[in-house]
């Protein structure tokens, strides 16, 4: 696998036992994988399983791997992009955009990146005080709301656009 290749594997739920001095009866471990490339994700997917399997013959022990969920990588249309970039930056003029970047996020919108042209951006939504910055799945994470009607024209002015030029 090429370095530029970017994935992310991350297991994020580790679980076993209940009591400190007993080796558990069973052990399950959870995550998600994550990347941009769909062949290259099946390519994981199946040395996942080889790694697994492996080292649970190794030490003469059963494992069973189950896929909880199962989405495409999400992958953005950059026609769609800068349509939208346009869309957006004629209607909010003042909107400062950051250089086109791609993120590992939203199985949900990649469900619909797989089907039909599309375009992904993030709203800049931080409170004020720089002691309450946290990433957006900290516990602790917290939104500047004053931030959604830009949000909600962004969208707008993309569905607007597009309507109007693919009547």
């Amino acid at each position: 696998m090429p370095a530029a290749k970017e994935v992310a594997l991350t297991v994020g739920k580790f679980a076993g036992g209940l009591a400190a001095n007993v080796i558990p009866d069973t052990c399950v471990l959870e995550g998600t994988l994550r990347g941009f490339d769909v062949e290259l994700m099946a390519h994981l997917k199946t040395r996942i399983a080889e790694v697994v399997n492996g080292v649970a013959t190794t030490y003469r022990t059963p494992a069973t791997i189950e896929t909880l969920s199962d989405v495409p990588p999400l992958v953005l249309d950059s026609d769609m992009t800068q349509a939208s970039l346009g869309y957006v930056g004629a209607v909010l003029p003042k909107t400062a955009f950051l250089p086109l970047f791609h993120a590992m996020a939203s199985e949900d919108f990649a469900l619909i990146s797989s089907k039909i042209p599309s375009a992904y951006f993030t709203v800049g939504a931080a409170v004020t005080d720089t002691d309450e910055h946290f990433a957006q799945h900290h516990p602790k994470a917290r939104f500047n709301d004053a931030e959604l009607p830009l949000g909600a024209a962004a969208y707008t002015a993309v569905a607007l656009g597009y309507i109007a030029d693919h009547r």
